[in-house]
């Protein structure tokens, strides 16, 4: 659970329900969301370079500030970037959260980053990942 999510129960966060209208709206910006992280050379070689998809990770710390600057309130996220190479990293919702949230609908997208070129000023970088971003209504 991101600290977001742990300042989000804390401070007696409201749920909300997704109508159709909402879930249209959850799809499309989990797309931009991901689409950014993609198209940013600077968010792209952060996706790359992620070890650890936990906060403990200062490369994934600075990532996942970057989704949750974008992610409104009233929505639960989980961000995952996974090892492509690893066949044990399935990228699925950590079953901690998953229990946490029974009945509430989830939405999932995800977007392949394989490598970041660079600029010809540094060297490139090949590390496959998927970028897997989980939304939740409220909690």
């Amino acid at each position: 659970m991101t600290q977001r999510l742990r300042e989000k129960a804390i401070c007696g966060w409201k749920p909300v329900s997704f109508d159709r209208t909402e879930r249209d709206y959850a799809y499309s910006l989990q797309n931009q969301i991901l689409e950014q992280i993609a198209e940013n050379r600077s968010l792209r070689k952060d996706a790359v370079e992620v070890k650890f998809d936990l906060r403990g990770d200062p490369v994934f710390a600075m990532l996942d500030d970057f989704v949750a600057s974008k992610v409104p309130v009233n929505v639960g996220y989980i961000l995952r970037v996974c090892n492509i190479s690893d066949p044990e990293d399935h990228c699925k919702l950590p079953s901690i959260v998953f229990t946490a949230i029974p009945e509430k609908d989830v939405f999932a997208d995800s977007v392949i980053i394989s490598s970041d070129l660079g600029d010809g000023s540094d060297e490139p970088v090949f590390s496959p990942k998927e970028v897997k971003l989980f939304f939740w209504e409220g909690m």
